[in-house]
């Protein structure tokens, strides 16, 4: 055997042998549950984990579902449904949410009643023959009195004993002058038809030593048990006179009519009387106010439920609502709150003064004309004072309106010597009729004139011999400004030459003309023209 010097150390015969060189080695797994030798001995008593930590840990499997949901195909269109629907909204919801609650801040057209329909009971049997003079001290509601007319039933004929044969009959009735008037029939229009006629005219008692307002009736007929049926009542209920012309039921007489004429005159007064309303409810009975602006101010006048023609001669209130159908508005209308002309088939003539003195609160005052296949034609007078003119409503002093279609249309605007400039708003609407608006020179603001298979046409014209309001020195002067011009649609406004963008969108008039199937022209005149409305 054969021994190796201690020096000699053993090689092997291999150079690469795999054996020799570094060990590698997977690193044991450490279980977190086995104590390490480093880590201190458990305790005695160890502390059990929370529920939140549990869940934390080991998520449940209908959360582990939940999350794998949304990775899934049908998630993902849901997901993108759910981006495309909120990007729509976003496009399209918010504009018109906006639009809307910009809407809300806007100047509403309204209307409200003159009075509480109060229920109005069958008058009683007909009392006996009463005198000229009523007594109408006011009542308590619950126990109204109704005092009905007895006729001035003519003799009839010689030999005559016909209960059907026609006559003329009357009564006069005078009454104090309480806060109101109100004049209604007890039937509606579809029963009064070819059946009820009549008329009823307004006016001032030419007797100034009258001091009561006096009724006067007059009836004629066909059937004198018709007549007979009808009958003329009077009451005082909230301080408020009411007359009721009562008319049987139709039914009753097929055949027969009836026309009743009503003349109710008002006593006269050294300065004008303010009077608390007036209305009617009259259907087919025609309605003729005559001069009683000078003389008297209404808070409120109201003539509804009308189907024939209502002319005014003059009248001044506070507010004034004036509609009917199929029939004619014509007359002399000054108010100061509010002015409402609406038929539905038939012209308006009107020659209309607004007022607004910021009496007895800043507010707008409104102006609406209103009918269908029938001309406008009116001319409107602005008044504002001087406190309104520093001190303006936030929607401006006035805000007008008219439409009607299929017939033309004609308004002029203008302001009374004495008047300060007026923040105006007009808007005009109109099918198959002309638009023909005139502005005068103290008009500024913004206009938009728009009209289909037609032209537009805005332009500045003059009255030879008139001459213009003075300018300033520190204001420059009006002039008229196009920010797009085509045939159908032109848009400007009339000011100096700042863009209306730089001012505040409440401090500039707005006039806004569309039409279709007929051209508008928007006229800016240097003078007033004439005041005449109807030859």
């Amino acid at each position: 055997m054969i021994l190796l010097e201690e020096d000699s150390s053993q090689r092997p015969k291999l150079p690469t042998d795999p054996s020799v060189g570094p060990t590698n080695r997977v690193p044991t797994e450490i279980d977190p549950a086995a104590p390490s030798s480093s880590q201190p001995p458990p305790s005695a008593s160890p502390t059990r984990p929370d529920h939140e930590s549990l869940e934390a840990q080991n998520p449940s499997p209908q959360k582990q579902r939940g999350r794998r949901f949304w990775h899934t195909r049908l998630g993902k269109s849901i997901a993108i449904a759910l981006v495309i629907y909120f990007c729509l909204f976003a496009i399209l919801g918010v504009p018109t949410f906006m639009l809307r609650w910009k809407d809300r801040h806007r100047f509403k057209w309204h209307t409200d009643d003159l009075f509480e329909n109060v229920p109005f009971p069958r008058p009683p049997p007909r009392p006996p023959q009463m005198g000229s003079q009523m007594d109408l001290s006011p009542q308590t509601p619950e126990e109204p009195i109704f005092s009905c007319s007895t006729w001035a039933e003519p003799s009839a004929p010689s030999g005559e004993s016909n209960t059907t044969v026609a006559g003329i009959a009357s009564t006069r009735l005078a009454f104090p002058l309480v806060d109101g008037i109100r004049l209604r029939l007890n039937s509606s229009l579809d029963h009064l038809k070819d059946f009820v006629s009549g008329t009823l005219t307004v006016d001032m008692n030419p007797d100034k030593n009258v001091p009561n307002a006096v009724l006067t009736a007059s009836a004629r007929y066909s059937n004198r048990q018709l007549f007979k049926a009808s009958s003329l009542c009077l009451t005082n209920l909230f301080n408020t006179t009411e007359v009721v012309v009562h008319v049987p039921d139709r039914e009753e007489f097929p055949s027969d009519t009836i026309d009743i004429d009503l003349q109710l005159l008002l006593p006269q007064s050294p300065t004008p009387k303010n009077f608390k309303g007036f209305g009617t409810r009259l259907p087919m009975f025609k309605q003729f106010l005559g001069d009683l602006g000078p003389h008297v101010v209404f808070g409120l006048l109201k003539l509804t439920d009308s189907s024939s023609a209502v002319t005014v001669d003059s009248v001044t209130a506070s507010s004034i609502i004036v509609r009917t159908s199929s029939a004619e508005i014509s007359g002399n209308f000054s108010a100061s709150d509010r002015i409402i002309l609406d038929t539905i088939n038939g012209a308006v003539y009107a020659n209309i003064s607004l007022r607004n003195n910021k009496k007895p609160r800043r507010h707008t005052t409104k102006l609406v004309v209103a009918t269908g296949n029938g001309p406008i034609v009116a001319q409107v007078n602005l008044h504002v004072d001087e406190r309104a003119y520093y001190d303006p409503p936030r929607h401006g002093h006035f805000q007008t309106k008219f439409m009607t279609f299929n017939a033309p249309m004609n308004v002029s605007i203008m302001h009374v010597a004495e008047s300060k400039p007026a923040l105006l708003n007009v808007n005009a609407r109109n099918t198959q009729g002309a638009i023909d608006m005139t502005l005068d020179s103290l008009y500024k603001g913004t206009f938009d004139v728009r009209t289909r298979a037609a032209k537009t046409s805005v332009h500045k014209t003059s009255v030879p011999g008139a001459t213009t309001p003075p300018v300033k020195d520190d204001v420059e002067e009006h002039k008229l400004h196009f920010d797009r011009v085509e045939s159908e649609w032109t848009r400007g406004w009339i000011g100096d030459d700042r863009r209306p963008e730089e001012f505040d969108r409440h401090a500039l008039g707005c006039v806004e003309l569309v039409n279709a199937l007929s051209p508008i022209k928007l006229r800016w005149a240097q003078s007033s023209p004439s005041t005449v409305v109807r030859q």
